[in-house]
């Protein structure tokens, strides 16, 4: 693993260094990781997180990292020390994203979309019950869609709850096996649709409230391993299926 030491002597950490400070996050630059959907929705989809950068930012030790999937880029970024790992990434499903660029393509007036990241600050002892991120809004978007005699205006807000530990699972992929801490929150998504008839100025209102169940699997030196998301009984797995170095 690289290290992101500010003396320039010290690029690679000695091997007794290495599992002591080593985070909940890829850090090798130049590290890819690929994602494959396993289960559920969008089987076979995948999306591969490459390590970008590595710097030293006041005394931790930082990776930069780009989020690629068909037609989408995001970039998120860590940073861990001996005693916690930091993630500020945009850690949504997959299928989010995927969802996203259909929605944007069946609004002809407008559509604006707000995305904040999600936080993490994850201890690397007495993990057990910690709250490691706190309730937050992850992503909000409005629609509006106006046609020859009616008017449609959506709006979406996804809600996550407090992000809590579960204690330490074994994980295997096709990767291999992993010593994993597990994490679960839960993603509240509302959706309200006015539609109004241009012509006789009747307003018809719709709103959906779904809520998703989701587990997170990380492992340090690699970050996110597994996650599931379970919502109406539908089950989507996600997990990672290649490294390269």
């Amino acid at each position: 693993m690289l290290s992101c030491s500010k003396d320039s002597d010290d690029s690679i950490l000695p091997d007794d260094e290495q599992l002591e400070h080593l985070g909940y996050i890829a850090s090798e630059k130049g590290m890819k990781l690929t994602y494959t959907i396993t289960e559920g929705d969008e089987l076979g989809l995948t999306s591969q997180m490459k390590v970008t950068d590595v710097k030293d930012i006041d005394g931790y030790r930082v990776a930069y990292s780009e989020i690629s999937m068909p037609g989408i880029v995001i970039n998120s970024s860590g940073r861990f020390n001996k005693k916690e790992t930091i993630s500020d990434g945009a850690n949504m499903p997959a299928v989010y994203y995927e969802t996203l660029e259909q929605i944007k393509k069946g609004y002809n007036t407008s559509f604006t979309h707000k995305e904040n990241p999600m936080t993490l600050v994850i201890p690397h002892q007495d993990q057990a019950g910690q709250v490691v991120g706190q309730k937050k809004i992850l992503a909000e978007w409005h629609g509006v869609n106006i046609e020859e005699d009616t008017k449609m205006v959506a709006d979406y807000t996804m809600e996550r709850s407090n992000v809590v530990t579960d204690g330490n699972e074994i994980i295997e992929t096709a990767v291999g096996k992993f010593e994993c801490l597990k994490m679960t929150y839960t993603a509240t998504a509302t959706t309200t649709i006015e539609i109004t008839d241009l012509i006789t100025g009747v307003v018809t209102p719709f709103t959906n409230i779904g809520i998703m169940e989701i587990t997170m699997w990380i492992a340090k030196g690699i970050g996110t391993v597994k996650t599931t998301e379970v919502m109406g009984g539908t089950v989507t797995t996600t997990e990672l299926t290649k490294v390269e170095k």
